[in-house]
């Protein structure tokens, strides 16, 4: 059915929400527009997954800043890279988003298609919780990122292409493995966000804009700031959920939503 605004609160505040945790926002909200009947979910996916990445831009927007200032004092040459951290994070970014680029246009068929699949996400979740049970009591002690370990967190976020399977969860945990402090795993996720989502939403709008889709501009606008507003909140919350108690907390709750999933599907 047609998405009317009460139900596109329900879901911007629902990926508000998990966007951030590490449960699978993209596993939430196939569940919820199931049960809703919700019709062509892809294009208002989309919309709120940038109101979640637009809470992480105003959040990190001094950082994002300092990077956007020594990047251009590098490429003019006015500064060396090895004196410019941030924008040797800038580069390492850049690395860590190519697995995922490269895995989205080659397998973008059916990756769109298993946005509609309740099996898909029933059998991503618990791996998703089990790739969080690995955190327990990890945390390193170095500060910035490697263009090894770039690459390796990029890797791990390209899974997550597949509902079920929690961007931020794999991002950070990936992370931590490779000895980042888990204050450290955690902003480099949030920054891995923004040319992940962003690249993502630019694709779905080409698409849109070339096809058929016709969804209504409020449930769209309501998704948006609900989204923002929301992820916001949680990205601090989870923020501090990584630094003092860690991801691994959340396993049971990825296991207990597949149980779940499961049992509906198999009733």
């Amino acid at each position: 059915m047609p998405m009317d605004a009460r139900v596109a609160v329900l879901l911007a505040v629902l990926q508000g929400i998990t966007e951030w945790l590490p449960v699978s926002s993209s596993a939430h909200l196939v569940i919820a527009q199931h049960a809703f009947g919700v019709e062509n979910p892809v294009l208002f996916d989309t919309v709120v997954h940038l109101g979640t990445v637009t809470s992480v831009i105003v959040m990190t927007r001094r950082r994002l800043a300092a990077i956007a200032s020594q990047t251009l004092a590098v490429l003019t040459r006015r500064r060396p890279l090895a004196r410019s951290p941030e924008a040797r994070l800038a580069l390492h970014v850049l690395f860590a988003t190519v697995p995922i680029v490269i895995v989205g246009l080659a397998l973008e068929g059916l990756i769109v298609g298993s946005f509609e699949s309740l099996p898909v996400v029933a059998a991503a979740l618990p791996l998703t919780g089990l790739v969080l049970l690995t955190t327990a009591h990890r945390g390193g002690r170095r500060r910035r990122t490697t263009p090894r370990s770039a690459v390796v967190i990029g890797l791990f976020q390209a899974c997550a292409l597949i509902p079920g399977i929690s961007r931020s969860g794999m991002s950070i945990s990936a992370g931590l493995h490779s000895g980042l402090t888990r204050r450290d795993a955690a902003e480099f996720s949030f920054l891995l966000a923004i040319p992940a989502i962003l690249g993502a939403g630019a694709l779905q709008f080409m698409r849109a804009s070339s096809g058929d889709v016709t969804v209504e501009p409020l449930p769209l606008l309501l998704g948006y700031t609900v989204s923002a507003v929301v992820g916001y909140v949680f990205l601090r919350v989870l923020l501090r959920i990584v630094v003092r108690d860690g991801l691994h907390r959340f396993a049971n709750y990825c296991f207990g939503l597949a149980a779940a999933v499961w049992l509906v599907l198999l009733l």
